[in-house]
């Protein structure tokens, strides 16, 4: 590990420190053992260098229906802007649905919005499996949903009492 220029950590080879700061590209006190991590007193590491991800959203919705995921990313009670949202909606079956790709606002928010298709011709539970990345780390979170129909609607096998 090496304090980089900008004083932000960087995870090096021990070979390449001396040519990093040859080209100036990371600080000539940065050869210490410790790590950056180490350096911080009082601080939980673990917190650090963790993502937090909420996910929220209607868990049983109506097909031909809009349904809304909200996803609020932060790390260390901040929100983390500009992070990397990828959502991936399956079946049991492992068959996608719908795969989307988007960014973070400025609050560390996230809303996807799709229209469920109206194929679903029974109750079925849904997979969403979404991932975060960003600059320092990534993690996976999943939230299930169930779509249904209504008895007597076209094409739904559901049969009401």
């Amino acid at each position: 590990m090496i304090i980089k220029y900008d004083n932000t950590p960087a995870c090096v080879f021990p070979e390449s420190v001396s040519e990093l700061i040859a080209r100036g590209w990371a600080k000539e006190n940065s050869t210490k053992s410790s790590s950056y991590a180490d350096s911080q007193p009082n601080k939980d590491k673990t917190k650090q260098s963790s993502l937090n991800i909420k996910v929220t959203g209607e868990q049983q919705v109506r097909r031909g229906t809009t349904h809304n995921i909200y996803v609020d990313v932060s790390r260390n009670d901040k929100p983390v802007s500009d992070a990397y949202i990828r959502i991936t909606i399956e079946d049991y079956g492992n068959d996608v649905i719908r795969d989307f790709e988007g960014r973070t606002n400025g609050n560390g928010q996230f809303v996807f919005s799709w229209e469920i298709p109206k194929r679903f011709d029974d109750l079925e539970t849904l997979l969403a499996y979404i991932g975060v990345s960003d600059d320092m780390s990534s993690k996976t979170i999943l939230f299930k949903f169930q779509v249904y129909c209504l008895p007597g609607e076209s094409g739904c096998k559901v049969e009401g009492n």
